[in-house]
């Protein structure tokens, strides 16, 4: 997974119990997380940094947790996270190291394939 997607970091982002594929941190992009139940959460990523763009919950302050880096995901409130409580929606930058031990923590030698 990493030699085909490489990059210094990657977003973990989890819903509800669920996990997606490691996004790698290498470009300038926003994505939508739209859920069952009409959640929405629009992330945008950097280089190796990511914030909440917007989101529909009532109390935004997802929204106002404001951008992750690796250079001060250390001195945050949350760390290297973002969470949208509402929406049950955590984001976590990783280094490259980290989210490798990460998947293989989760799966073992056989992480699933990208997506």
């Amino acid at each position: 997974y990493f030699e085909e997607y490489p990059a210094a970091s990657y977003l973990f982002v989890n819903t509800g119990g669920s996990a997606y594929s490691p996004i790698p941190l290498n470009g300038d992009n926003s994505f939508r997380i739209a859920q069952q139940d009409g959640s929405e959460n629009v992330i945008h990523i950097g280089e190796n940094s990511f914030y909440m763009e917007s989101s529909n919950c009532k109390n935004q302050n997802c929204v106002g947790q404001g951008e992750v880096t690796l250079e001060n995901r250390e001195s945050r409130p949350l760390f290297n996270m973002v969470i949208c409580l509402p929406h049950n929606l955590s984001l976590e930058l990783l280094t490259r190291a980290e989210a490798e031990a990460r998947l293989l923590e989760m799966y073992g030698k056989d992480p699933p394939p990208a997506a």
